[in-house]
């Protein structure tokens, strides 16, 4: 019987140190997430945080920032994401529509604008991993 009372007090002490995972963030989430794509001798940087911003820029193969970072907004529903008011300037304006987000890639929408002439291109798509 006190074998039986002891098995029975550790199994409870098990039972109450077991933790529950968090709620705060949902499990889709890309808060913390970094994503890459190459681009001549330069690479697209986008950097998600907080509640739905991305932080954009261009950079050097080690991914320090070449220029200025931009910032901007997206929603979420599911694996496709919707860029707000988001766009990256270097000699073009490249200016990010939507993407789908495929396990550690993400195929991303955008046109460009160029600088100069104000020339619009047709809408493309690049893939970004997941880093």
């Amino acid at each position: 019987m006190k074998k039986l009372l002891a098995m029975m007090l550790m199994l409870s002490a098990m039972l109450t140190f077991t933790a529950c995972s968090s709620d705060d963030e949902p499990e889709n989430s890309l808060n913390g997430t970094t994503w890459t794509s190459s681009y001549v001798d330069e690479v697209f940087v986008f950097e998600f945080s907080g509640k739905n911003e991305v932080t954009g820029f261009m950079a050097d193969e080690n991914l320090n920032i070449k220029g200025k970072a931009y910032h901007g907004t997206y929603t979420r529903n599911g694996n496709n994401i919707v860029f707000n008011d988001f766009s990256i300037m270097n000699y073009y304006k490249y200016v990010f529509s939507k993407a789908v987000i495929t396990g550690t890639t993400m195929e991303v929408n955008y046109h460009w604008v160029y600088s100069y002439s104000g020339e619009n291109s047709d809408e493309t798509s690049r893939t970004f991993r997941k880093r």
